[in-house]
């Protein structure tokens, strides 16, 4: 069983690299995930390769010569967009080389069906249930939008969920085969962990449902071992009851050592922070986060820490970085490497500059906010969220992906229709900032 994947990928990938790595998860294999331009240049290498595990390469057409300079290799693959599979013929008889379009859902399928490495586990039919039950759009506006408060795509995201459970239950009993069951039977979990989380918004009403998502874990583990996506999960459904929630760190804690992830080291700083109250532990593993891989809304949180004990010059300095390092990323030519979480830490940020200002220097604080002014405006343009928002809409189904779109905007293009829906969902992270401060 493959327990996880390296995913390299181009700055220009991100919104690919998303697409996959959400399905991996939900698939029961961990990503490690790793930019381009972070990566060694060894490790564009054949020889340098680790046999054992599955690569994928994400690649833009700056970055073609990652397939030029290796020859074909069992368990590598390269992943690259129709238009740049098309105007390199050599390409098209590599078995390693796969094209996608995305405006064509079989391309992905077709791809994942030449990928064959160390076992007759098939994906193809996981990825079909991912697509054709909107998955990839559904997960991302529950975890970066809906996680914590209930919001106009709850009822969405739940029929999508029970859809896909669905789905898997009619394909479990008639076409899944000993070696697929147990991705199957972990799919299945995911989706009833969000089926979960938006049924019952209270942690109260949740606490019998999670305990019998927890056995159905365990007896995952008890077949393959506690792997980090299984670890990943079941820390997941922890974190949805007040009896369990604590345990969520020692699942996260296995991951660690498979991965030094820091988005995992965030998580677990935030369970000692909200659930153990132990401020001091939290800001370990947010210093952890941050050093591992300059991850800012761990920094944010050290700021914040800063700032809470009188110490403001420090506070000050760190919001101001993470300030400069989203400016520099919003002003990035790659369209699509900005996040919704980028754009409400840019707001907050400023916000937060300019209270320390206004308190210790007695700032009148206007050039702050004519320019909190300035990025509301302008953040529809800059945030370039429209494209991964666009392709999640492709990659998903048609008769479903109605959200928030009236009959008069039906009239429109799928793009004025995207453009709609990234304007509610930034409508959405608006409310949440002002009810913030």
């Amino acid at each position: 069983m493959i327990k996880k994947i390296y995913i390299t990928y181009d700055s220009n990938e991100t919104v690919t690299y998303s697409f996959w790595k959400q399905f991996f998860l939900m698939s029961g294999v961990w990503v490690v995930g790793n930019k381009l331009e972070n990566a060694n240049k060894a490790d564009f290498y054949n020889d340098q390769i680790d046999e054992y595990y599955l690569h994928l390469y994400l690649l833009a057409e700056k970055s073609l010569f990652v397939i030029e300079e290796n020859d074909v290799k069992q368990n590598v693959f390269y992943f690259i967009d129709e238009r740049n599979y098309v105007a390199n013929p050599t390409y098209h008889d590599r078995t390693d080389v796969l094209m996608y379009n995305w405006k064509q859902q079989n391309t992905f399928i077709d791809a994942i069906k030449k990928i064959d490495f160390r076992e007759d586990i098939k994906y193809s039919k996981l990825l079909k249930i991912y697509i054709d039950t909107s998955l990839w759009l559904s997960t991302w506006l529950y975890f970066d939008l809906a996680y914590e408060k209930i919001t106009e795509w709850d009822s969405w995201i739940l029929d999508n969920s029970v859809m896909a459970i669905e789905n898997l239950d009619i394909l479990k009993k008639t076409h899944v085969s000993r070696a697929d069951s147990w991705h199957y039977e972990f799919m299945d979990l995911y989706c009833c962990y969000i089926r979960t989380a938006i049924e019952n918004r209270e942690y109260e009403d949740r606490k019998t449902q999670v305990q019998l998502l927890l056995e159905r874990g365990n007896l995952l583990a008890l077949e393959s071992g506690w792997q980090p996506a299984l670890c990943n999960l079941c820390a997941a459904i922890s974190s949805l009851s007040p009896l369990e929630n604590k345990v969520a760190i020692v699942y996260y804690k296995g991951i660690l050592e498979y991965d030094k992830n820091s988005q995992i080291m965030y998580n677990i700083g935030k369970i000692y922070e909200k659930v153990y109250g132990d401020i001091e532990m939290a800001v370990r593993y947010y210093t952890r986060a941050d050093e591992n891989g300059r991850y800012y809304r761990a920094r944010y949180k050290i700021a914040s820490y800063f700032e809470q004990k009188g110490e403001w010059k420090k506070a000050l300095a760190i919001y101001e970085s993470i300030f400069e390092a989203l400016g520099e990323k919003f002003e990035n030519p790659s369209f699509n490497s900005v996040t919704v979480y980028d754009i409400e830490y840019y707001i907050k940020v400023i916000i937060k500059i300019k209270n320390i200002l206004t308190q210790k220097f007695s700032y009148s604080g206007d050039g702050m906010d004519r320019l909190i002014e300035e990025k509301k405006e302008k953040i529809v343009n800059l945030s370039h969220l429209i494209r991964m928002v666009y392709c999640m809409r492709q990659m998903a189904n048609k008769s479903s992906v109605k959200i928030n779109i009236d009959k008069n905007s039906m009239q429109k293009g799928e793009w004025q229709r995207t453009l709609e829906f990234l304007k509610d969902i930034l409508k959405h992270v608006q409310r949440r900032i002002d009810l913030y401060f």
